[in-house]
């Protein structure tokens, strides 16, 4: 179960997420929480595949399969030069706050700037780097260093940017050239008061430094990416899988943690202004994974991210198998960009990514629950641990439209008890079959005096949707026994 199977893969994931990624949720019902704290509303693409732009479809080239093996290494990712040093520099001196870069140290496994925050005003300010407003980055790469301080009027702190060596690491990085750091400042009322924007500092080696490198890329390909992960690599792609509204992804890499099978994407921003690029209706091997709006990260203007697309967080390693999944041969998904503000500034993106000769996911045996206008659906089992119960159904969509599956609200029963659960909704196009999954956390079990093991019977209302110009929709009912 993915609430379990987790543990290992985000601790190893949360090194290589963009400034300002989002907590990765699914697009599910309001009926419950259930542990999640930024799900999203379950609103669904409109956009049919049909009507996207053919210039923005990708261009497969160069995949390469690696060694297929879900062990991982006791290796250690390789260590930047711990002798990169900086001029103590003012960074920022404007409207009462000032900002110095001190120095660049080494404590443990991480680079740390030392910065002196100077609140020169006449009220309490608050500053945060690392956010979605205010990325930093390293060598010209999207960094995950953090800080927040609250500073008083008239007084000042010293803070530190932790910059890890591991995740300089995945991304190819041995020396420090550049650092690029960014300052988001409140007042006390959570009221804007001003954005540093960027703010260059140069190191001691930044002769030695060439920007325009992709480290990543070099990384993955001599082998260090796969040392630095300490899984091996299973398959990378390379060439013009994605571009439009600024946003260009120029690698693929997939590998295989324990909790399941994981991609990192090389997205580079190429226009002039900080962008957020979102995407979701991730498919893997032609099985939907993902709701429309999975996740999203923004990148400063020339700056590159390596988005982890978190896909053991939409179906681990046992869902996979319920899915009827193996390896991962194919993933296509949606994509937009927008600006800091969340205006849109281009939609109907679409990217596929090749890494092997595609493997459909085997179809589910016995009788559909449902089998009506082109669109069966199935249970697909079951997983459960301490912390709730998933239950599983596959749909597939054999219609000649793309198709939204949601739950209706407050339609889910156990045993016949009215319960609340988290649903994951779904848009599938012609030929694409999805998985589905409706978590019940452990407190709604209790609450209803049940365990996992003694749930036989599953009842729940599906809101079934055709996208396009009809816009039809209709209500089933699935009732679920014997399970």
């Amino acid at each position: 179960m993915k609430r379990k199977s987790i543990a290992v893969w985000i601790l190893c994931a949360a090194l290589l997420t963009g400034c300002g990624q989002a907590e990765t949720v699914e697009s599910g019902s309001t009926e419950a929480a259930t542990g999640q704290t930024e799900a999203e509303s379950t609103a669904v693409s409109t956009e049919d595949a049909d009507t996207q732009d053919s210039s923005e479809e990708t261009t497969e080239e160069t995949a390469s399969p690696a060694e297929d093996t879900a062990e991982e290494t006791e290796t250690e990712a390789p260590k930047p030069d711990t002798g990169v040093t900086i001029e103590e520099t003012t960074l920022f001196d404007d409207q009462g706050v000032k900002i110095t870069a001190k120095d660049l140290t080494w404590s443990g496994n991480s680079a740390e700037l030392g910065v002196l925050i100077e609140n020169n005003t006449d009220q309490s300010l608050s500053f945060y780097s690392g956010t979605r407003t205010a990325c930093n980055t390293v060598n010209g790469y999207v960094v995950s260093s953090y800080d927040s301080e609250d500073v008083a009027a008239g007084k000042k702190v010293n803070a530190d940017l932790n910059i890890s060596a591991d995740e300089l690491g995945k991304l190819g990085i041995t020396q420090i050239g550049q650092i690029v750091v960014s300052y988001d400042v409140e007042t006390e009322d959570n009221d804007a008061y001003l954005l540093t924007g960027p703010m260059t500092l140069e190191t001691s080696a930044k002769d030695d430094v060439d920007l325009t490198v992709d480290t990543f890329q070099d990384a993955v390909e001599d082998g260090r990416f796969e040392e630095a992960v300490g899984v091996p690599v299973l398959a990378s792609v390379s060439g013009d899988l994605l571009s439009g509204g600024g946003i260009t992804v120029t690698n693929a890499v997939t590998v295989q943690w324990d909790s399941g099978y994981d991609c990192f994407l090389d997205v580079q921003n190429t226009s002039d202004n900080a962008l957020i690029f979102s995407y979701g209706d991730v498919a893997v091997n032609g099985c939907v994974l993902s709701s429309p709006d999975w996740d999203n990260l923004s990148i400063p203007s020339g700056s590159r991210a390596i988005l982890d697309m978190n896909i053991p967080y939409m179906a681990d390693s046992e869902q996979f198998e319920d899915f009827g999944l193996g390896e991962i041969t194919d993933i296509t998904f949606d994509g937009s960009t927008s600006d800091l503000d969340s205006n849109t500034i281009k939609d109907g993106l679409s990217a596929t990514l090749t890494f092997a000769d595609h493997t459909a996911p085997a179809e589910p045996a016995g009788d559909p629950l449902y089998d009506e206008d082109g669109l069966r659906i199935w249970y697909a089992g079951r997983t459960a641990d301490e912390y709730g119960a998933d239950y599983l159904l596959t749909v597939y969509n054999d219609s000649n439209h793309a198709v939204g599956v949601t739950d209706v609200y407050d339609s889910l029963s156990l045993n016949g008890f009215m319960i609340s659960g988290l649903v994951y909704s779904r848009v599938l196009q012609p030929g694409q079959c999805a998985g589905m999954i409706i978590e019940v956390g452990q407190y709604d079990l209790e609450d209803n005096d049940l365990t996992a093991d003694e749930v036989e019977s599953l009842s729940i209302g599906l809101e079934i949707e055709e996208k396009g110009k009809s816009g039809k929709s209709k209500d089933i009912q699935l009732d679920i026994d014997n399970l």
